[in-house]
């Protein structure tokens, strides 16, 4: 656990009201962070020091800063006398824009005189002094004092326990989440859930989730994309076969098959029509859209400060034979759609990019370049489900390509903390309920975002890790609604 890490989560246990708090927040470990000092209990409402920091010119810079800057923060908690620190890292405005800021921050004090107290350190001069190394964009600091119902109706509160890290982690991670509290359960609605899976054709994934859906007391019906048939009278049905899509609870997207762009939009435009009418899509019609596209999949990455290997995309030949020098001469070509590697060059000469950029003109394509990261041989594939980590694996092979479809090895990885952070916000940047996402470690020590898998595959980590992937997922989808997703 890094130490920023553990300043917000030996804070957390504190009354969520503005009651006074019978305890104050347990003691993280004091290898981390430095010991809080007992609170005293609020003399009256909490108050509240909050930071409103503007988009910065780069959130790269700012996301590997802000580590260290959380540092000073729970260095001088005690001095300052802060009770409770809460980070917030904004997604999007409510219409679905850019939001006006990047972050927030917040630190909460008993009174609105520890506040002022407080704000009165040297160790909050420290803090406000680091701002210009990282809040290029500019902040707005301000003060608050919170307001809430006063009644003596028992405030909710958060209890937290800090473990220290276990001889086995993976092990540890498998029983957290075997043993945590779960949401209500859906499967106990009337009539069970309704779900279709939708895919090209029966297979090995289909079979295991429709495995894992009839263990549960569900009757999953397995739907082929090719067989869509959408009906625009008095309203909108869409079937497949015998399965009413349109009257479903639940529909898994599975793989897209190839076909014309015309077939490809109108199943696309299926996804969006049945999440219009009500109907869970997983993952959303959006998703599949954003992380298909390799571009969009960078773009939004880089938006949400997970930038990946320096990339420049085009159309022209001209353009992409300057990209490539730009981007040092060693270069991975990529098609824009595409997945277990294939299509996937690497030009590091001229004769190469010759014959290669040539290909890619006469088929009228577009060049994706990204710049060739020197690596040891792996890299890392990491499952999300839920904003959590299930699974991951290393992946090996001797040459740069590592896809196990190419040949790779895989084995189990328990994964350092840092790596699942960034895994889980990249899955949650694309606004994946499940997700694959590939980790680079480069060399030089810089972890790079790959790419994201909206329509992820699993048979090869399950068989290197054991765990049961469609079990973990439709447990997921059961018993976690799937609201608003982006």
């Amino acid at each position: 656990m890094t130490r920023a890490t553990s300043l917000v989560m030996s804070l957390l246990a504190v009354v969520a009201c503005s009651k006074p708090a019978d305890k104050a927040a347990p003691q993280a470990d004091t290898t981390a962070v430095p010991a809080a000092a007992p609170a005293a209990p609020p003399s009256g409402p909490q108050a509240i020091v909050t930071v409103l920091y503007k988009w910065p010119k780069s959130p790269a810079a700012f996301e590997k800063y802000y580590p260290t800057h959380l540092r000073i923060v729970g260095e001088g908690q005690t001095e300052i006398g802060f009770t409770k620190a809460e980070l917030t890292k904004f997604t999007s405005a409510l219409d679905g824009k850019k939001p006006a800021f990047y972050r927030q921050a917040e630190l909460y004090f008993p009174d609105s005189a520890a506040a002022k107290k407080g704000m009165a350190t040297e160790a909050f001069k420290k803090v406000g002094d680091d701002f210009k190394n990282f809040a290029t964009g500019g902040l707005v600091g301000l003060l608050a004092i919170e307001t809430g119902d006063k009644s003596e109706t028992a405030c909710p509160a958060l209890v937290t326990v800090i473990y220290h890290t276990p001889k086995d982690p993976a092990a540890f991670e498998q029983e957290l989440r075997d043993r945590r509290p779960r949401g209500p359960d859906r499967r106990a609605e009337v009539g069970g859930m309704r779900v279709v899976i939708l895919a090209s054709r029966p297979g090995w994934h289909t079979d295991e989730l429709l495995r894992v859906f009839a263990e549960r007391g569900q009757v999953a019906t397995l739907a082929r994309y090719e067989d869509l048939v959408a009906t625009v009278r008095g309203g909108t049905t869409i079937g497949s076969g015998s399965a009413a899509l349109s009257g479903a609870d639940l529909v898994l997207a599975r793989i897209i098959p190839n076909g014309s762009l015309e077939q490809i939009i109108f199943r696309v435009d299926v996804l969006h029509a049945l999440e219009e009418r009500g109907v869970q899509v997983v993952n959303s019609a959006r998703l599949i859209e954003r992380t298909v596209d390799k571009f969009r999949t960078s773009a939004t990455l880089e938006r949400h400060g997970l930038p990946p290997p320096a990339t420049v995309v085009c159309e022209s030949i001209e353009a992409a034979y300057q990209a490539r020098e730009q981007l040092g001469g060693d270069v991975i070509v990529k098609p824009l759609f595409g997945s277990m590697g294939l299509g996937m060059v690497r030009v590091s000469d001229e004769e190469s990019a010759f014959r290669v950029f040539r290909a890619i003109e006469t088929i009228r394509g577009v060049f994706y370049l990204q710049r060739a990261i020197d690596h040891d041989g792996r890299d890392i594939r990491v499952f999300v489900v839920g904003s959590r980590v299930v699974a991951a694996i290393e992946r090996r092979a001797p040459g740069w390509r590592t896809n196990l479809a190419r040949g790779g090895e895989a084995r189990a990885l328990a994964l350092p903390p840092a790596w699942a952070d960034l895994a889980v916000r990249a899955a949650d940047a694309v606004g994946a309920v499940y997700a694959g996402v590939d980790l680079l470690p480069a060399r030089d020590g810089t972890v790079h975002v790959l790419e994201v898998n909206g329509i992820p595959g699993w048979q090869g980590l399950q068989q290197a890790t054991g765990i049961d992937i469609a079990g973990v997922l439709v447990e997921h989808l059961l018993r976690e609604p799937i609201e608003g997703q982006p």
